[in-house]
């Protein structure tokens, strides 16, 4: 609303707004931060990844219908995150490089499989997130959305902004993925069980330890598998997680 945006030069947004608070930034901080959000969001998929500077990329396929489905989904997560003090923009798309393009400009977008280049077409060159350089040649040369680097031939725009920047327009447009890696590495074998109400007392924690305990050995014992290690994570309602971790002799 004041005509603030990334980039921006701190002398040029004090004369836009001259009351603006300034603070040093902390990237050590803001890293550690993002791992807490991260580890909060290993609820909704065990395929979390960061994006750093600022985002995450989570991986739900095959698990959006445990939530209600992908609208649902994505609503659990960012009202649990806004009810931290946390302002979230989310898109889901088949492509991180289609759902980051489409956050980066508005909230809430959902692209279905193979919709990606229509959904990004219109966008600012901006949303690409290429580096400023890239950006402001762009501009120069009249191509203000995405659908305008587009209509223009991959040659062309190789050679004139290089290959990596091709790769990312092809990736933003859903013609290529790359695939998303995951901070924790996914384990063999999990089991997971979801409350209607928070549980707060020892025996029912317990309980709930039991039977993922019986779930987990009845999928080992199927394939003849045992375990030396098991991890159980505690997602609590105030954003925190616990985790306990044991070790088997």
């Amino acid at each position: 609303m004041a005509g603030l945006e990334p980039g921006l030069p701190l002398a040029s947004a004090r004369a836009l707004c001259p009351d603006l608070t300034v603070a040093d930034d902390e990237p050590a901080a803001d890293l550690a931060l993002l791992e807490a959000i991260a580890d909060w969001c290993d609820r909704f998929t065990p395929l979390v990844a960061l994006d750093e500077p600022h985002g995450l990329l989570l991986d739900i396929s095959g698990c959006a219908h445990l939530f209600g489905g992908e609208t649902a989904l994505m609503q659990s997560v960012c009202e649990g995150l806004s009810r931290q003090g946390f302002a979230v923009s989310a898109a889901i798309a088949a492509t991180a490089g289609c759902a980051r393009a489409l956050r980066r400009v508005r909230h809430g977008d959902i692209v279905s499989d193979g919709g990606e280049a229509r959904a990004v077409a219109a966008l600012p060159v901006f949303a690409l997130g290429a580096d400023e350089a890239n950006i402001r040649a762009l501009r120069r040369a009249g191509l203000k959305t995405i659908g305008d680097v587009a209509a223009r031939s991959p040659s062309e725009i190789t050679a004139r902004f290089g290959a990596g920047f091709t790769a990312l327009l092809h990736e933003t447009r859903g013609l290529s993925d790359a695939p998303i890696s995951p901070r924790r590495p996914l384990p063999a074998y999990i089991a997971e069980k979801r409350f209607p109400e928070p549980i707060a007392t020892d025996e029912a924690i317990l309980a709930a330890l039991a039977s993922l305990a019986d779930t987990l050995t009845l999928a080992m014992e199927r394939q003849g598998k045992g375990a030396r290690s098991v991890e159980a994570r505690f997602f609590r309602t105030d954003g925190l997680v616990r985790a306990l971790t044991g070790e088997m002799a």
